[in-house]
C-alpha cells in the first residue's frame, strides 16, 4: 500500500499508494486509508436453531468432512482473462471454537455483511 516503512519494503512517502500483496496499510495515514477504502466486509457464522443429535454438519448432505467455513475475496469486477489475485481472508474452524463433536449437531450459516462507506471520503 504504501513506500514509507520498513514493512512495506519502501523508503519514500507517495501520495497516491497502491495495492500490495501482503495489504499492509500500517504506514498510510487516516487520510489515504479513507480514500482506498471501496467496502468492507463482515463475516459472521452463526448457529441455525438448536442442537440436533439426528444432524450432522461434518457431512452435511455432500459426503465431504467439513469442519469450518473459509473465506477467499477476489475483485467482482475481473477480467477473465486477466484475473486479480484472491486472498483468503479467514477460516472459521467450528470443530476447534466449539468442540468435537457438539459442531456437528448444530446447523451453521456464513453472513456476509458488504457496506460502502461513502460518507468517510
Amino acid at each position: 500500500w504504501c513506500t514509507t516503512c520498513a514493512s512495506c519494503g519502501g523508503s519514500t512517502t507517495t501520495s497516491s499508494p497502491t495495492a500490495s500483496p501482503t495489504g499492509d496499510i500500517s504506514c498510510l495515514t487516516a487520510f489515504e486509508i479513507r480514500n482506498e477504502v471501496k467496502e468492507v466486509r463482515v463475516y459472521i457464522v452463526a448457529q441455525e436453531g438448536q442442537r440436533d443429535t439426528t444432524y450432522d454438519f461434518s457431512q452435511d448432505g455432500t459426503g465431504v468432512p467439513r469442519t469450518s467455513f473459509s473465506v477467499t475475496l477476489k475483485n467482482p469486477n475481473d477480467d477473465p482473462a486477466h484475473p486479480s489475485p484472491t486472498y483468503d481472508v479467514g477460516l472459521v474452524n467450528l470443530k476447534n471454537l466449539v468442540g468435537n463433536p457438539e459442531y456437528k449437531y448444530y446447523r451453521w450459516k456464513l453472513y456476509t455483511l458488504v457496506v460502502h462507506p461513502d460518507s468517510m471520503r
